[in-house]
């Protein structure tokens, strides 16, 4: 599981994902596939590689954008990754019927 696929899968379904990592941080990738990491105010950063922190994560809050949508939920690194394999599966056979009636 890769950030852009955390990405792609954030804009199809129109919601928020988010991880913690080390102490005190979180990134969170909005419906736009824009990865964020809120931080407190710190005179300097420190430099973080999103990809491994993504590696070491076990555990994802989703949040649907449009509450009708569903409830944010924590689900577990295995969990999001059927759903990425779900979406891409689904995401691809749509691509395809779309493109058949062309």
């Amino acid at each position: 599981m890769k950030l852009q696929d955390l990405r792609k899968f954030a804009i199809q379904q129109q919601s928020r994902i988010k991880f913690n990592f080390g102490d005190a941080f979180q990134c969170v990738i909005d419906e736009h596939g824009i990865a964020k990491v809120p931080s407190p105010q710190i005179s300097s950063a420190p430099p973080i590689d999103l990809e491994q922190e993504l590696a070491a994560a076990h555990q994802f809050s989703l949040e649907p954008v449009v509450l009708s949508s569903g409830r944010p939920r924590t689900i577990s690194r295995a969990d999001l990754e059927s759903l990425l394999r779900t979406s891409s599966t689904s995401h691809a056979a749509d691509q395809q019927h779309h493109h058949d009636d062309e």
